[in-house]
């Protein structure tokens, strides 16, 4: 929610990366950002943040 949830780097570019504790499907992302040039969303099955994948850029 917008009301609860608020990230900026104020750089760019900009990385945010959500980790759980095992592997979970993601049916929907719902993200608001303003003057945003290039979003791309990536997904890793690693335990670490590493060898991700791309999903999608928009």
């Amino acid at each position: 929610s917008s009301e609860t949830f608020w990230t900026t780097t104020g750089m760019f570019p900009q990385e945010f990366i959500i980790a759980f504790p095992k592997c979970v499907k993601i049916s929907k992302v719902a993200i608001q950002c303003y003057l945003v040039r290039t979003l791309r969303i990536e997904r890793s099955t690693s335990q670490e943040p590493v060898g991700f994948e791309q999903c999608v850029e928009k």
